[in-house]
């Protein structure tokens, strides 16, 4: 039988494979005890989180708001991506608690699109956490009991599957965790992420042109239509670039 010469890869501490790059049956790697204990560790808490869902806090899916009056992009996300905003009512219910969080706690909107699994928004606001925490918090629930006098078992059900098992106070979970927060650091930033917002239904192949969705700020910019929700002017942008509700 022919011997055949092994090589150090270039995986750590002393794994050894054949020059050809083909494992004879059989050969199985040798791994330094240090490399093998690690590997078994983090096979172990990959397990642990796999079946208990208990991530601990440094692992959720949380980006942090790190100036309190900065300005953000954000995306909210409804938990698997269900198709939750289908139809007046609760797209309504999201509008709603946007316009709650403008005349109550300051939030400042600068552009927005709802789709039908999640939310962009560019805005601002003394404290962005709390008007996020809010968002979500009434948005859930409403949309809980209107999947309960809807009769939408299936909803519930999906509600109530994702739901982390840390989060005891509550039998259904809506949102995914966090916002996402991407603070815009000029005007070129800004204008990009806008662009983006509005570009997302034509990009799912909804509509043709950004100002023909019914739930985005590109109708504010594009036709002066403040009817559906209303957005704050940068004093920064060329004035021209918001129509005014008269479409001046």
């Amino acid at each position: 039988m022919q011997s055949r010469t092994l090589r150090k890869s270039a995986f750590p501490n002393g794994i050894w494979e054949p020059e050809d790059g083909l494992r004879a049956p059989g050969l199985v790697p040798k791994l330094h005890f240090g490399t093998h204990l690690l590997l078994k560790l983090n096979f172990l808490f990959r397990l642990h989180l796999i079946q208990y869902s208990t991530y601990p806090v440094w692992m959720r899916s949380r980006y942090s708001i790190t100036e309190s009056e900065g300005l953000y992009f954000l995306t909210i996300t409804i938990v698997d991506w269900l198709a939750v905003f289908v139809g007046t009512a609760p797209c309504e219910i999201a509008l709603e608690s946007l316009l709650f969080c403008r005349k109550e706690k300051e939030l400042r909107l600068y552009a927005y699109v709802l789709m039908e699994n999640h939310v962009h928004l560019v805005a601002e606001a003394p404290d962005l956490t709390g008007c996020v925490q809010s968002f979500k918090r009434h948005t859930a629930r409403a949309l809980i009991n209107r999947a309960v006098s809807t009769k939408k078992d299936w909803l519930l059900h999906q509600f109530a599957y994702c739901r982390k098992a840390y989060k005891h106070n509550s039998q259904y979970q809506v949102w995914q965790e966090g916002a996402h927060p991407q603070l815009i650091q000029g005007e070129a930033m800004l204008r990009q992420k806008r662009m983006y917002i509005h570009n997302n239904p034509v990009r799912r192949g909804y509509v043709d042109v950004p100002e023909h969705w019914r739930y985005s700020s590109a109708r504010n910019y594009e036709l002066g239509d403040h009817t559906v929700m209303e957005i704050d002017t940068l004093p920064w942008l060329q004035k021209e670039e918001v129509q005014s509700p008269c479409g001046g």
